[in-house]
């Protein structure tokens, strides 16, 4: 479901559950520091980063996978219209493609033009031909 077609109850609900459940890990050091950590280094080897980056990713699934793993199921549960044991049971590709679908709601997008500045960027950086 996209959170623009949701009713106005809802959507209250979801923005609740999202509010009292992503705060901790909007306050999580580790978890915002990853972003920052992930841009290479001057002077850095490919190795190095590569490794640099799989340790941070595998932090990171740790976090998301143990910690904040019912948080998480809370927010798509409730953006999803769904239980939490039907988001603990479906195959994680098919769980990625629901947020990306939630994330990439147009209606939601217009609204808030942070998200459509990120939207124009992911989509340019995805482009076949960059620069076009």
């Amino acid at each position: 479901m996209k959170i623009s077609e949701m009713t106005t109850g809802q959507t209250l609900d979801f923005l609740t559950v999202a509010a009292v459940e992503l705060e901790p890990i909007l306050s999580d050091e580790k978890i915002m520091s990853i972003p920052a950590d992930l841009s290479p280094q001057k002077d850095e080897t490919r190795a190095a980063y590569g490794l640099r980056v799989g340790q941070k990713i595998f932090v990171a699934v740790a976090l998301f996978g143990g910690k904040y793993r019912q948080s998480l199921y809370r927010v798509l549960a409730s953006a999803l219209q769904c239980t939490e044991d039907e988001i603990d049971k479906r195959p994680i590709m098919e769980n990625m493609k629901l947020i990306k679908e939630l994330l990439q709601d147009e209606a939601l997008i217009d609204f808030f033009p942070s998200l459509k500045r990120s939207a124009r960027k992911e989509s340019s950086d995805t482009s076949p031909n960059p620069g076009h």
